[in-house]
């Protein structure tokens, strides 16, 4: 945001919300994304486990030397446990969540931050082999979880992109409000 009102080119801005991320997100979907992730990282260094004590969580080759350790297979199996094992209680009923990602537990905005990720970069990704200047003018775009930004795209992302999850467009015009900020365009500089 800087750069465009450094060089007094801002023209635009929209922000959209994820409505419905944290309830929809299917957990067969949910699982194989973050298997991916998982295997991506496991595959991408040279440690075989994940070691956590009371200092910390660190890759390792020494597993024996943490309280908890994982590796590649233990650590999709406790993810896996997490979402199939999440309950919740109303009135005298008890519920077990089979869709969406258990709000108010600790990892949700985590999960949720991989969720989108996954198929944010892989959009991107695929957007660049295809069409390179397009996913140029769509790189002012910045997300927080599950709020969007989209700064100086002409409305490309709204008209591009495949709705993962159910947003909806808060904004669209010279001012907006994302993450409790209030963002104007004026004289062309945010």
């Amino acid at each position: 945001m800087n750069n465009l009102s450094k060089r007094g080119k801002a023209n635009s801005i929209a922000t959209f919300d994820f409505s419905t991320l944290y309830t929809k997100i299917p957990h067969h979907k949910l699982i194989f994304v973050l298997n991916s992730l998982v295997d991506f990282c496991f595959n991408g260094g040279e440690c075989t486990h994940i070691g956590i004590d009371y200092f910390g969580a660190k890759w390792t080759n020494e597993p024996s030397k943490f309280n908890i350790k994982f590796d590649n297979n233990t650590l999709k199996t406790a993810i896996k446990y997490l979402l199939d094992n999440s309950y919740f209680k109303l009135g005298e009923n008890i519920f077990r969540q089979i869709i969406g990602i258990p709000m108010g537990s600790d990892p949700a905005p985590f999960v949720a931050n991989l969720f989108l990720y996954f198929y944010e970069n892989k959009w991107m990704l695929d957007l660049k082999k295809k069409d390179l200047l397009l996913a140029r003018k769509l790189s002012n775009i910045f997300r927080f979880i599950d709020d969007l930004n989209a700064t100086n795209d002409n409305m490309i992302f709204q008209r591009s992109y495949k709705d993962p999850v159910g947003t909806r467009k808060i904004k669209h015009d010279f001012s907006a409000s994302f993450l409790d900020l209030d963002i104007k365009i004026i004289n062309n500089k945010l």
